[in-house]
């Protein structure tokens, strides 16, 4: 079960709601705090995922809660929430690793499709410590709380938010864990932050961040929830380079983990979840 966000019988207010949010972040504001760093400078335009992981053309940006409402983004999804310091040098040297990453598996289902079998596996050497900085980074510059970029943002009061940054500055937290699968769909989903329940629970709900696009997905969860109905392939943050067989990535739904979770709950932070497909649907 999922705890859709709140839909208004008029369909133009939910689309201008919509709009206006997600402009806020795409288009601006020129100036504010930083997401991830939390100065207040001049804001740039982070791609999320990173351009270099083909984040680029026109993508249509679905509200989550209704599919029918819609806008286009002309050059990949992105969010001016920080600034160039963050962008370039921060998330900026972690990018190529990611995209590494990417393409290595694009090649991989690339071979599958033409009916080439590895029954010695495929493996790659890949930087988990990275890719997790990456992403975490990735998913600070899309978060959509309430707090507007005018207003410094402090993540020791979002503890949550806080753990994200530990993840983004390398930091290895035991409390988490990191999974990978294969996304083999032209589209991005971006979930910040939101949490699951399991019903009649005493226990708080277990965080999670997801970002997925063709042709990775990943997610960051809390270890108090045991995810044996969202199986993936987890990434290790201690080692700086382990070795993945790609024959052992999991390959799932375009709305994973969501169509797995059946009994749990999920609870989102607000009501503004990034779903978009590319346009025109092109996977190589």
């Amino acid at each position: 079960m999922c705890g859709a966000p709140s839909t208004s019988g008029k369909s133009n207010v939910g689309r201008n709601e919509l709009i206006m949010y997600f402009f806020e972040r795409h288009k601006g504001p020129a100036e504010g705090y930083c997401r991830i760093c939390g100065n207040f400078s001049k804001l740039t335009s982070d791609h999320v995922p990173p351009k270099s992981c083909s984040n680029l053309g026109v993508y249509i940006i679905k509200d989550w809660a209704n599919t029918a409402r819609h806008l286009k983004t002309q050059n990949g999804i992105s969010f001016r929430t920080i600034c160039a310091k963050c962008n370039n040098e921060g998330l900026g040297s972690l990018d190529p690793e990611l995209a590494k990453f990417s393409d290595h598996v694009k090649k991989f289902l690339k071979s599958r499709a033409s009916g080439i079998n590895f029954p010695q596996g495929y493996k790659i050497f890949v930087s988990c410590k990275t890719i997790v900085r990456c992403v975490a980074g990735h998913i600070l510059a899309a978060h959509d709380g309430t707090e507007k970029l005018s207003e410094r943002l402090h993540h020791a009061d979002f503890p949550y938010l806080s753990d994200l940054h530990r993840l983004y500055e390398g930091q290895n937290l035991s409390h988490y864990t990191i999974g990978a699968w294969i996304h083999n769909f032209p589209t991005v989903n971006i979930y910040p932050s939101a949490g699951i329940s399991t019903p009649f629970s005493k226990a708080p709900p277990s965080m999670f961040s997801l970002l997925s696009f063709f042709p990775l997905g990943f997610m960051i969860i809390h270890r108090r929830y045991q995810p044996r109905n969202i199986p993936f392939h987890r990434l290790r943050t201690d080692q700086d380079s382990i070795e993945i067989d790609l024959m052992s990535l999991t390959k799932h739904s375009p709305r994973y983990p969501l169509d797995n979770l059946r009994t749990e709950m999920v609870i989102f932070d607000s009501g503004h979840i990034y779903t978009a497909e590319k346009w025109p649907k092109v996977y190589f």
